[in-house]
């Protein structure tokens, strides 16, 4: 029996053609463990239960034994099952020297993070990293951005975790890899997504016949998403010390917020979890940038953030479901408060337009053009600057979540990082903590402490000024009750 193939959407593609020898794109995180049932001995962990819990988790995502193949005609990227499929090849061990320190580890998550995904496998990979704590052990898992977006990693990732300690281990049924498509497959997939593409098309046209009024104010909001982009290209993002070529190497840092405290901001000054977020991320860069010696103001250009905006719908297996806002932050307001409000007043504006879904619903009827497409948006953002960073903020899981009956304490994840984008921020709200991971070149930005530094900063002035707005207590009480009511 054939595996009929199942292609690559453009943005997945995007994700590949973006991909170069110092600039891999895949999402990955650390996640910290307690040793628990898994210790054996000092600093150390059993890595075969590891290995054997991950082989038994397997079947719960098909493209954890899936690879890329590539269409004769089009050129099109299809997923295949991996007739050579080999377990040690993506599950590792790396045991860190006994005098090491988290610090350690953290370098050494680094250096797995800075090396690419070989493609002719499937693409994903975990290390395990003990040695380094007597109580803790670490995993390093990286999935490919063609494979998954932020909300899809965080469920492929799910598929190896459980949310009972003691739940029992999956009883996998056997796995046979199907053949891989025939030159017929290959020629049909191709003439497919070209005709599928068509049928969106026509089904556009048939909506705009039978309902005009509604079709011309979507198609108002195309042009606006369509005008939008087109800006952040004839007016590119400001030139700063973090924008350079960037290179192989890779740093991490790490940062968590009780997400108690992000919400009383939240409560207390307006916004979303996301404006805050948002808004000490703009406080962060205002001190960083400013000490090395950037200059805000009228005339000086636009840092600005590419901000993931999921439109995944419940349910659907697609890799990539996200539009992205182009979001100047207030980085020359020296307010805290006041760069909050400007922001919640961007991104209120942003949501109103609608722009990010027509984006979004644009590409989806430009599938026709293939890799094409793709190579059309490398190449936007590799030769021009449309943004200066990427801070993308994931929903995790609100309770806590185990490996093999080992307690997960910690996630920080990471983005992948694009040609002149020497800093990356990536944000995981897991069990009442907002975790933080920053990925930099450190050729670029060779104090990254700094960095994070100004952000805890940041989040400290936010949190202050928001202690010290008193609300009536009746209108505090209904906010926390709203509150738990929509979380």
């Amino acid at each position: 029996m054939h595996l009929r193939p199942d292609r690559l959407s453009s943005l997945d593609q995007f994700f590949l053609s973006a991909e170069g020898p110092s600039t891999p794109m895949h999402m990955a995180a650390t996640l910290v463990f307690d040793s628990g049932p898994l210790r054996r001995g000092r600093r150390t962990v059993d890595v075969a239960a590891l290995r054997a819990h991950v082989a038994s988790r397997l079947h719960r995502s098909i493209r954890y034994r899936q690879r890329l193949m590539r269409t004769l005609v089009g050129g099109r990227m299809v997923w295949i099952d991996d007739r050579g499929f080999d377990l040690s090849r993506h599950v590792h061990h790396r045991r860190l020297e006994r005098t090491a320190r988290e610090r350690d580890m953290r370098n050494a998550a680094a250096d797995i993070v800075a090396r690419p995904l070989e493609r002719s496998r499937p693409l994903w990979e975990l290390t395990i990293l003990d040695g380094w704590s007597e109580q803790s052990f670490a995993v390093v898992m990286k999935i490919h951005h063609c494979m998954a977006d932020g909300i899809g990693g965080v469920d492929q990732l799910a598929a190896l975790l459980s949310a009972e300690p003691d739940e029992a281990p999956d009883d996998p049924p056997g796995w046979r890899p199907r053949a891989g498509p025939d030159l017929l497959d290959l020629m049909v997939e191709d003439l497919s997504g070209v005709t599928r593409a068509a049928e969106e098309a026509l089904d556009f046209l048939g909506h705009a016949l039978r309902e005009p009024a509604a079709t011309g104010t979507s198609l108002q909001r195309t042009l606006g998403a369509v005008s939008t982009a087109a800006r952040a290209i004839v007016h590119p993002a400001m030139r700063t010390p973090i924008n350079r070529a960037v290179g192989p190497e890779r740093r991490l840092e790490w940062l968590a917020m009780p997400l108690a405290e992000i919400r009383f901001i939240k409560r207390r000054l307006g916004g979303t979890l996301n404006d805050v977020v948002l808004a000490i991320v703009t406080g962060a860069l205002r001190r960083y940038l400013g000490r090395r010696g950037v200059r805000f103001g009228v005339g000086e250009g636009e840092v600005r953030a590419a901000v993931p905006v999921s439109m995944r719908e419940r349910g659907s297996a697609a890799a990539n479901q996200v539009s992205l806002w182009l979001l100047p932050l207030p980085v020359d307001e020296s307010d805290p408060v006041a760069a909050l409000a400007r922001t919640r007043a961007t991104t209120s504006r942003l949501r109103g337009s609608g722009e990010a879904r027509e984006l979004y619903s644009l590409l989806r009827l430009a599938e026709a053009l293939g890799p094409t497409l793709s190579e059309a948006g490398v190449y936007l953002v590799k030769q021009l600057l449309p943004f200066n960073v990427v801070v993308t903020n994931v929903p995790g899981p609100k309770g806590p979540l185990y490996m093999n009956g080992a307690r997960l304490r910690a996630i920080h994840p990471c983005v992948p990082l694009f040609e002149r984008q020497g800093l990356g921020i990536a944000l995981l709200g897991y069990d009442g903590t907002l975790f933080w991971g920053f990925l930099a070149d450190p050729e670029i930005l060779p104090d990254l402490e700094e960095l994070v530094y100004a952000a805890a900063v940041s989040f400290g002035e936010l949190l202050d000024r928001a202690a010290a707005e008193q609300p009536p207590v009746e209108a505090e009480r209904f906010e926390e009750t709203a509150e738990v009511l929509s979380a």
